[in-house]
């Protein structure tokens, strides 16, 4: 009788394991992820030596590197009178502070990056094989923009990712729920969420919180999509606590909204309300998890796709009829 016991037992634990709808293999997918530290040429470079070696950093990196002065860290051409003693001034900042210094101790090497990008990347060739793999540059940007995209690659500001309890980002004072995200573990999610809002844009031309909600939630279904073996925790910078408070209140978030009349607001100040980084959703308890708006627009869009089945993750992201996606849906949390 025990052993029966037993045996019912195992099964029901299984049948109450959902599958995991994103895991493919991709083990077949060969990509190739080619990583260059920009930062540590820049910075080990001997300061009276810039001048000498600009035509090196310029051919080495090209457009990325006018991007970077221009752009990224704002201190002009290469050509302009001013620009070295400029880039020392950088370097100086850099230096004074302990940038760099904390940069090559936080990151000696990029394998654990390197080897999350590769995994990315795998399954992004796999549902979108027409697409090139970037060219990946590193940076010290002083807490500049945390990832550029670039027309053929990527630029990753490794100063943003030392960790949540980093004494700079406590300095600068930056909040809790943005600390959360500051750490190498969200470095490949953050590269293929840049690259997914730049690829497949907001068409905003009917502009409302349903459809800021799907549109966000579609992003978030392709994250997930490229990392099947990432803690939801992580793609959704959410403490087990947020997290368990989804799931919970699912059901009463989406009732609040059809109720309270507000999905089809256009106001843009009312919609980041429920789409935006904050601490909480503004409209919710303080104990809420932030953007529980795009929670249920994942979850539309979670249903939109296992209700249909034949649909790719390519025709869904180039969808942008985002009544069509909630009407197919069936979505009943």
């Amino acid at each position: 009788m025990k052993k029966i016991w037993f045996i019912f037992f195992v099964i029901f634990i299984f049948a109450c394991q959902e599958k995991n709808p994103f895991k493919i293999d991709v083990s077949n997918i060969s990509v190739n992820v080619d990583i260059q530290r920009f930062d540590k040429d820049l910075f080990h470079i001997s300061t009276d030596s810039i001048e000498r070696n600009i035509p090196f950093l310029q051919k080495k990196y090209g457009t990325f590197f006018d991007i970077f002065n221009y752009q990224i860290i704002k201190i002009g051409g290469t050509n302009e009178r001013e620009y070295a003693s400029r880039m020392r001034e950088f370097r100086y900042y850099c230096h004074t502070y302990k940038i760099q210094e904390e940069v090559d101790k936080n990151f000696p090497n990029l394998d654990e990056v390197k080897s999350q990008l590769i995994s990315a990347f795998q399954h992004y060739k796999f549902y979108f094989p027409e697409k090139n793999i970037p060219k990946i540059y590193t940076m010290i940007s002083a807490f500049n923009q945390s990832v550029v995209i670039l027309d053929s690659a990527v630029a990753i500001s490794l100063d943003k990712y030392l960790g949540q309890n980093c004494q700079f980002y406590k300095d600068l004072a930056y909040e809790n729920y943005r600390r959360m995200r500051m750490h190498k573990g969200k470095i490949a999610c953050d590269v293929l969420q840049a690259i997914a809002e730049t690829e497949f844009s907001f068409n905003d031309s009917t502009n409302n919180l349903l459809n800021t909600m799907i549109h966000k939630g579609k992003i978030m279904y392709f994250l997930h999509s490229m990392f099947p073996e990432t803690a939801d925790t992580i793609l959704w910078d959410y403490s087990e606590k947020q997290y368990r408070w989804c799931e919970k209140y699912e059901g009463n978030i989406w009732k609040y909204l059809v109720e309270k009349k507000v999905l089809f607001i256009n106001n843009t100040f009312e919609i980041r309300k429920y789409t935006e980084e904050a601490p909480f959703t503004a409209a919710f308890a303080n104990v809420s998890a932030p953007r529980a708006g795009v929670w249920v627009g994942f979850k539309i869009v979670k249903a939109f796709m296992k209700q249909n089945s034949k649909i790719s993750l390519k025709n869904l992201m180039m969808e942008q009829d985002y009544q069509k996606i909630l009407n197919f849906s069936r979505y009943k949390p």
